[in-house]
């Protein structure tokens, strides 16, 4: 039987970076998928540069991920976005953290389902503080958020039992994107 391997995004840093060397603690093979390169060297570690903010590089990864027992995906790659007031952003910045937050989990859950259905495995996607309540000049990142928990909620009815899914809001973690926030 092939080994098992976890699916992790946004693995070149912050929870991303934290998620993938528990799993290889706990023996697991690691796919960590991100635009820039991970600091892990681990044997049992395997990077993907892939920008989630572009459709066709995340469909690409069908390629990739078709020769791996995939028995868990962690959606966690994330972007704040624009940054301002919603009457004065720039809309391609807003489908840039859309295609990042949304799109990309949802496009990897549908590569990686055959496999998680095979090994009755899990996804879990990271819904941040944005979809807990509305943060004035945050729209792209709460917005897109909300959209993760919904997606995240209507998979787990439509998989189960085959796929189990779960939705986290990991509170406040010193990541850039904490910082992001504070600076902002």
């Amino acid at each position: 039987m092939a080994e098992k391997s976890v699916v992790i995004t946004g693995t070149s840093r912050g929870i991303g970076f934290h998620l993938a060397n528990r799993f290889l603690s706990e023996g697991y093979r690691v796919i960590g998928i991100s635009r820039s390169q991970t600091p892990i060297t681990h044997a049992k570690f395997k990077q993907i540069i892939s920008d989630l903010s572009q459709p066709k590089e995340v469909n690409n990864l069908s390629n990739e991920l078709e020769n791996y027992s995939i028995c868990g995906l962690i959606n966690n790659a994330g972007i704040h976005g624009p940054i301002g007031a919603f009457e004065t952003i720039d809309f391609n910045d807003w489908i840039e953290t859309f295609n990042t937050n949304i799109f990309s989990a949802a496009i990897l859950s549908q590569i990686c389902i055959p496999s998680l259905r095979s090994t009755r495995g899990f996804i879990i996607f990271l819904s941040g503080g944005g979809s807990a309540f509305p943060r004035a000049f945050y729209s792209a990142y709460g917005v897109s958020k909300c959209a993760v928990i919904r997606l995240a909620d209507t998979l787990a009815v439509e998989l189960m039992p085959d796929v189990l899914v779960y939705c986290v809001a990991p509170g406040p973690n010193r990541t850039t994107l904490l910082e992001e926030a504070r600076q902002s």
